[in-house]
């Protein structure tokens, strides 16, 4: 097979592998349908062989132009007549078919250049329904496979257009091609990405979809029967991603994240009384103050210890409710350090009778937010308190009873609270009970359907957190302290690779809230610990799953809801950690070594990066000056490297003495080894010895003796040595040196270039 068939069959690959990956973009995202995809592909299979046969004419075009109109037509019908009609839907079909009209009547090299353009076209409206990691995936492919087609369409195109009497069994695609074109894809590529993160941004797009797929989730309706959280315990979904910003607590994996509060128990399921309670909240600059929901005592004792400081990064869960933990103290909803008053992410906050925050952000994209809290009060503490409690009017709702409830039930109650004076104390007792004769389990046994509380409590004695939360509420409301049950998620997993505590759906959790005198409502959990489902699987299946959860924790972050606000946040991240240290109000930052976060943070990496490339670009210019440059011109060079290097250390470390010598010895002694001690290669050693030769030429053609294009460097030589016979010795050993080293390869020393410069110095004196 020679040049040009391979050259046209290398094309025709790389042309379908560019339009199958734009075509993946929009599967992977749930773009097309079963029917669709299949389709697809076996059009676009069945195009390779009609091409190959050469079977479609340019005759036939009128047939395609009127397939494209009828399915237009089709599709504008679709969206006149169906109102629910999926209007970006129909877009991606349009193009998609579009595309294998194009890929069944291609002739001309122009038609390969409308698939292209049309292949880019699903790439950009496969954004509109693929938000995952594999789109960055494809894309990243895309441009790599693009830009090795385009290379193979340019070739081609210029070996057509070439005479047929030149060899074509020669491949010009060799691995310095190919170095070159993965260079230049992956410089397109980085591009891309300056572009992407330095553009101003509006956020999610307007044809973007305006949510992610929402986790199902279980506690959030407005009643719960007993029995829904056990089913979802090895539901893997992830809810919550949270990164400590505070050194992380020890008990991490206890931490509860309460989101809806109930009152109302009527013996077999939950409900809300107070729903129109909700307040809005008033912030100062998207900062919330959430330390007017506890009490003052509470307050008081948990500024005596740091709290806990914790970004937060929410699924879409199908509500807006907010995750907090207990006692929270504020909560910031701009993702970072800056927030713009129209955008999406800019909403407010509200706060219901029982404490339940929620959001009002109309985008359902899920949700960051920054959260400190408190320190929690001692239990001690809260066993002794006493003092002002709730008056009856607010402590009735929660200590509502079901009428039919047993009066063995009140008779455990008391039994168990008898001896204990004060409300949590009381609590505390009930906690110890449950968790002592009761067990954890997911597989519940059978209980009476129009009393599951009592069959748990007397007969199965097994259950899940909603039976121990139920359980401990209505003890806690027989023997007459304010209570009420809280539903949420318990603990997570630590994801070691992304560094980041992970709540899963199967955390789901169900707890009580008792009323502490002077202290206001307190968690109290009395559910037997029991080990995550999730922490149960192999090392190699959680090392996975946890990275899978970090690419695409890492995606939603710096992709899909990247925005204005974190592009503001960039910049500033960015101007601190190349602010200069050691100068002004930076002189005292410099000297603690407490600012970096690590020993090798991303401050460091660009410090000894720059350092490396300025001594690196030393010794390159020294190389390139080594045989030509005066030495007065060499010393001036150094001088100016070693005081760039000085300089770029003195920016990131100050005018410590002994980062300015590192910084200044660096590019110094690259460039004394490149310029004094290196060997030139070869190729520098050739043009050294043929800008020599061209002097010669300029020297002869002053005296009006040219040398025609045609005549070789040896011949021309020959002919200066008879016209100046003075130099015909000088002549002949230049010319000896000269083919030697630009034609044979022979090395040529300093010493031996010295001598031709001085041959040529005696060459003009014996022309004059």
């Amino acid at each position: 097979m020679n040049m040009r068939r391979r050259l046209e069959l290398l094309h025709e690959i790389s042309l379908y592998m560019v339009v199958l990956v734009a075509f993946a973009s929009i599967a992977a995202g749930s773009g097309a349908g079963v029917l669709m995809i299949a389709f697809f592909l076996v059009a676009t299979l069945a195009s390779w062989f009609v091409h190959r046969a050469r079977v479609v004419k340019a005759a036939h075009a009128r047939y395609w132009n009127v397939s494209v109109l009828l399915f237009l037509g089709y599709s504008v019908f679709d969206v006149a007549t169906d109102p629910n009609a999926d209007v970006i839907l129909l877009g991606i079909r349009f193009v998609l078919v579009l595309l294998i009209i194009k890929l069944f009547s291609r002739l001309a090299p122009r038609d390969d250049l409308q698939i292209y353009a049309l292949s880019l076209l699903t790439l950009a409206v496969a954004t509109t329904v693929n938000v995952g990691v594999s789109y960055g995936i494809l894309f990243g492919l895309y441009v790599l496979i693009g830009t090795f087609s385009m290379a193979l369409f340019h070739l081609r195109s210029e070996v057509q257009l070439q005479p047929a009497s030149i060899d074509h069994n020669r491949m010009p695609f060799d691995r310095v091609y190919v170095v070159v074109l993965a260079s230049l894809s992956l410089m397109i590529f980085a591009s891309s990405l300056g572009i992407f993160f330095l553009f101003p941004r509006m956020g999610l797009g307007f044809f973007t979809v305006q949510t992610r797929d929402n986790v199902e989730t279980t506690g959030f309706s407005e009643q719960v029967e007993l029995g829904g959280h056990g089913v979802l315990r090895d539901n893997p979904a992830v809810v919550l991603r949270i990164e400590f910003l505070s050194p992380r607590p020890q008990n991490y994996n206890a931490m509860r994240w309460r989101t809806m509060t109930f009152d109302t128990y009527d013996g077999r399921q939950w409900q809300r009384t107070q729903k129109e309670s909700e307040r809005p909240l008033r912030s100062d600059d998207g900062l919330f103050d959430l330390g007017a929901l506890h009490a003052s005592a509470l307050r008081a004792v948990g500024e005596q210890t740091p709290g806990l400081s914790m970004q937060i990064y929410l699924e879409p869960i199908g509500t807006n409710l907010i995750p907090v933990v207990w006692p929270a103290r504020t909560l910031h909803m701009a993702m970072a350090e800056a927030a713009v008053s129209w955008s999406p992410h800019s909403g407010g906050l509200t706060v219901d009778a029982y404490s339940d925050v929620r959001h009002t952000l109309e985008s359902q994209i899920g949700m960051t937010y920054r959260l400190t809290t408190y320190a929690p009060p001692p239990e001690q503490m809260l066993a002794t308190a006493l003092g002002r409690t709730l008056s009856p009017e607010l402590a009735e709702p929660f200590l509502q009873l079901p009428a039919a409830l047993p009066q063995r039930t009140r008779d455990l109650a008391i039994a168990i609270t008898e001896e204990r004076e004060t409300a949590f104390a009381k609590a505390l007792a009930i906690q110890a009970h449950l968790k002592q004769n009761y067990t954890y389990t997911t597989d519940l046994p059978e209980v009476d359907p129009d009393d599951p509380l009592t069959s748990f409590l007397f007969e199965a004695q097994r259950g899940h957190c909603e039976y121990f939360a139920t359980a401990t509420v209505i003890l806690l409301r027989a023997s007459g302290v304010p209570a009420r049950l809280v539903n949420g998620f318990m603990g997570g997993t630590w994801n070691d690779v992304g560094g980041y505590l992970t709540v899963r759906q199967g955390d789901a959790h169900s707890w009580a809230e008792v009323f502490v005198p002077e202290f206001g409502w307190v968690p109290i959990d009395s559910t037997p610990s029991s080990e995550s489902a999730f922490s149960q699987r192999s090392r190699a299946f959680q090392w996975f799953n946890n990275t899978a959860d970090a690419m695409r924790l890492t995606w939603m972050k710096w992709v899909i809801e990247y925005n204005l606000e974190s592009q503001i946040a960039l910049v500033r991240r960015v101007s601190r950690g190349l602010a200069p240290r050691g100068m002004g109000k930076n002189k005292e930052r410099a000297a603690d070594k407490t600012d970096t976060q690590s020993p090798l943070g991303a401050r460091e990496i660009l410090m000894w990066a720059g350092l490396l490339g300025l001594s690196l670009g030393a010794g390159a210019q020294a190389r390139r000056r080594r045989l030509s440059a005066r030495h007065a011109l060499k010393v001036l060079l150094a001088v100016l490297w070693s005081s760039a290097g000085a300089g770029w250390m003195a920016w990131f470390m100050g005018t410590d003495t002994a980062w300015l010598l590192l910084g200044a010895a660096a590019p110094l002694a690259s460039f004394i080894t490149f310029g004094l001690v290196a060997r030139p290669s070869r190729n520098e050693q050739s043009a050294q010895v043929s800008a020599l030769f061209i002097k010669i030429e300029q020297l002869a053609g002053r005296r009006g003796l040219r040398r025609p294009p045609d005549e070789g460097p040896a011949f021309f030589l020959d002919r200066l040595a008879s016209q100046w016979p003075g130099a015909a010795r000088d002549l002949g050993f230049f010319k000896q040196r000269y083919l030697a080293t630009r034609f044979g390869g022979r090395p040529i020393s300093l010493e031996e270039l010295a001598a031709l410069k001085a041959a040529i110095g005696r060459i003009k004196k014996a022309m004059d």
